[in-house]
């Protein structure tokens, strides 16, 4: 990291307590006094900016999961049911994803990011953060998770979901770090947070602790009294004494500093836009820290329906929750209407019925009337709840369905409609496509998590100290490898590739039915590489490279020239021996730049073989044999060839 040493702004007055505070935080009071500035002029420009919203946002939840409501009134579950349908379709299709090499150098390092990626997701509880993400993103428009905090226990990233009831954001970014060339990114954003003075105390970044005092109401507190009011819950925290929270201010924000550099051997002063993380309360800053990713905010951002234009899109509840209000007013409407008929009300002849008490019910009961008992007591007649209640029923269920494409055969229910076999499966083919967009938007997010948890690697995991037991399922159980930094951070950052698991594996069973059927003309032909189709096989039947290598041992050829590399990584001469397989030499010799010579002098013995028949016969003769192949069987699509012969 390197040394602040000053920044760029006007004179201010400088305080002995500024001096101390500022002290404790390793940095220039000036520059302090500047950052309390900056940072009190960002948060209440964005609470101005996010207060109607986070109103809004608190209403929805009310007509969500409303435990306080009106017990004589019937609500309407419209919105949770359009939103679970929504969220378990797009969490039950999971995001499978895949890192390439960008030279043949990083194909070992690519292939340990994939298996390792795969166990950090257990360590990261990625499972759950998922699951808050995907929510947030379809009932706010957008979801937030911080990428900033490294386990140095599990030696993995720490993410962490924001509650967006409690996120203050810059009112001019489109997203967290904007498009390809930065545009529109966030220039300041930040979030309230609740902890002890102990708690604060536990992380040595934070300073000035024994200054913090009782805040008034934080957004924070306001969000939660909101959920709790809904819940049925009574929000009060009057706890006293050491196990009060205190608040703070969780600030991101940007600021011109000078810092040291060494530039021809002369160390100068730089003037650089730095990003920092600001823990701030009423003017006092107890954190300062210099974030170490410069280059873009750690923060990972995740949308559902997006536009180009706005932060927010559209999200789940603003397409439902009118709807739903309507929905509820007509059906209790409708309740109250049938309620009243079910408790009629009559008018009687006074001058045959007498005492109004004889119209009170009773068994047995007889009531004197004078003169004929016809009209003596008629019903009053009243409305009946008619058919446009139901037609405009209907029509708010049908706009929600195509708003959503949560059908009711997505809910896991039918209509009363008989309805044809080819009718069911277009509609659930349409919704499906519906879905398919929004999990492709959804790749967005998991491709930038994918590789700023790489880059995470990058800037933590050390060389000298860090090693880490990476634990591997094979075909016979468990085996455990280590992995330092050398197998992990590439020397050009992998490809990052992210795709639905249904339509991958829709793909690998397509490839897997196209090798079966040409695996008869592969295996006749004599120049066919016989262990290139063994592992073939073995991928699009579903198995990953370490259990590939468990599943065929390598041939002396591989492992020789593994080796090779290891030597000629050394800057050792190696020679081309006239016995080798000089395909597989030339494949693994691929994986090593400083390998170019040695592969032209394979390519120079290869064809020296084949243009020497006497020599290719003596260098063959020297091999060992090979089995014959079996008799010819035609494979099933799904199965093993039982003519594949490995290496």
């Amino acid at each position: 990291m390197t040394q602040i040493i000053g920044y760029m702004a006007k004179n201010t007055s400088e305080t002995i307590d500024d001096k101390v505070r500022a002290k404790n935080l390793g940095i220039d009071v000036k520059l302090y006094e500047r950052a309390a500035e900056q940072a009190k002029s960002e948060i209440a420009t964005s609470f101005s900016f996010m207060q109607p919203k986070w109103s809004i946002w608190t209403s929805w939840l009310k007509i969500f999961n409303n435990q306080k409501k009106d017990v004589s009134a019937v609500s309407d579950p419209m919105l949770f049911t359009h939103f679970q349908t929504v969220l378990a379709s797009l969490y039950e299709d999971k995001l499978k994803v895949n890192f390439s090499p960008r030279t043949k150098a990083d194909i070992e390092r690519a292939e340990n990011l994939n298996p390792l990626y795969e166990f950090d997701a257990i360590d990261m509880d990625k499972a759950i953060v998922d699951y808050k993400l995907t929510w947030n993103a379809l009932f706010f428009g957008r979801g937030l998770c911080l990428m900033n905090q490294w386990d140095r226990k599990k030696l993995c990233p720490m993410p962490e979901v924001v509650n967006m009831l409690t996120w203050y954001r810059d009112p001019n970014a489109t997203s967290v770090n904007g498009d390809s060339q930065g545009r529109g990114a966030m220039r300041f954003g930040g979030r309230p947070i609740s902890m002890t003075k102990d708690d604060f105390s536990m992380n040595s970044q934070y300073k000035n602790i024994v200054e913090l005092t009782d805040s008034e109401n934080s957004q924070e507190q306001e969000a939660q009294r909101q959920i709790d009011e809904a819940q049925g819950f009574s929000t009060m925290d009057d706890v006293t004494g050491d196990n009060r929270n205190y608040t703070i201010m969780e600030w991101y924000t940007k600021m011109y500093m000078y810092e040291k550099e060494t530039i021809n051997e002369k160390e100068i002063e730089v003037l650089k836009m730095k990003r920092l993380l600001i823990g701030i309360q009423n003017g006092l800053i107890v954190r300062f820290t210099e974030l170490k990713d410069q280059d873009e905010w750690g923060i990972i951002d995740k949308n559902i329906y997006p536009d180009s234009m706005s932060w927010d899109g559209v999200c789940v509840p603003a397409l439902i929750e009118d709807k739903q209000r309507a929905n509820a007013r007509m059906l209790n409407a409708s309740l109250f209407n049938v309620e009243s008929n079910s408790h009629q009300m009559y008018v009687y002849d006074s001058t045959k019925i007498k005492k109004s008490s004889h119209l009170n019910y009773g068994f047995n009961k007889h009531i004197p009337v004078a003169g004929d008992i016809t009209g003596a007591v008629a019903p009053i007649q009243r409305n009946q709840v008619g058919n446009e209640v139901d037609y405009i029923m209907s029509k708010l269920q049908d706009l929600a369905q195509r708003a959503t494409g949560a059908t009711e055969i997505q809910q896991g229910a039918m209509s009363g409609a008989k309805r044809s076999a080819t009718e069911v499966a277009t509609v659930s083919e349409g919704a499906d496509s519906r879905f398919s967009l929004s999990a492709k938007i959804f790749g967005w997010s998991e491709k930038a998590f994918a590789r700023y948890w790489y880059k995470m690697y990058k800037m933590y995991y050390t060389k000298a100290v860090d090693e880490k037991i990476m634990r591997v399922n094979g075909l016979i159980g468990f085996t455990w490898k280590p992995l330092t930094r050398e197998d992990i951070v590439t020397d050009a950052d992998p490809d990052i590739k992210v795709e639905s698991k249904l339509v991958s594996e829709a793909r690998r069973l397509t490839k897997l039915q196209n090798f079966a059927n040409a695996y008869p003309i592969f295996a006749n032909d004599p120049t066919t590489n016989k262990e290139f189709l063994s592992r073939e096989w073995a991928q699009l039947n579903g198995y990953d490279s370490v259990q590939i290598s468990m599943m065929f041992k390598e041939s002396p050829d591989r492992i020789i020239a593994r080796d090779e590399n290891e030597r000629i990584a050394k800057g050792e001469v190696v020679k081309v021996n006239p016995t080798d397989d000089d395909y597989i030499h030339m494949d693994e010799h691929a994986k090593e730049e400083k390998a170019t010579a040695h592969i032209k002098a394979h390519l120079v013995n290869l064809t020296g073989k084949a243009k020497n028949p006497q020599v290719q016969e003596e260098v063959a003769a020297m091999q060992p044999q090979q089995e014959q192949p079996q008799e010819q069987v035609t494979p099933a699509n799904y199965s093993a060839p039982q003519t594949l012969q490995t290496a």
